[in-house]
């Protein structure tokens, strides 16, 4: 493994490292020590931004909720009627659940 030195943006380059890992390996992939290989940086680098890999799947799981929420407030607002807006918000859901996978196998872990 080539170190390289350390990203000013570290914590977002994690972030995306962890969602293609799940993306492509699933959850049971996911290590900090692996994704710190993955970004070409020290395992105590990725410790100093998170403590744990729960942690990880925390801000994740938070910038997939933010997503989501505002996908479904645009598709909703969109709507002339109420029927319209639920089936925007059903439609904005299942657009997200296919277009940001990794995120959507941490907001709904059963799938």
């Amino acid at each position: 493994m080539k170190l390289v030195k350390p990203k000013r943006n570290l914590r977002d380059v994690l972030i995306k490292a962890a969602e293609k890992r799940i993306q492509k390996e699933g959850l049971g992939a996911l290590s900090l020590r692996k994704l710190a290989a993955d970004s070409g940086v020290t395992p105590m680098a990725a410790y100093h931004h998170f403590v744990n890999k729960e942690a990880l799947l925390v801000q994740i799981a938070i910038k997939g909720f933010d997503e989501l929420g505002q996908a479904m407030s645009k598709a909703s607002g969109a709507a002339s009627s109420p029927q319209e807006a639920l089936t925007g918000i059903m439609r904005a859901y299942f657009r997200f659940a296919l277009a940001k996978q990794a995120q959507f196998i941490v907001l709904v872990p059963c799938c």
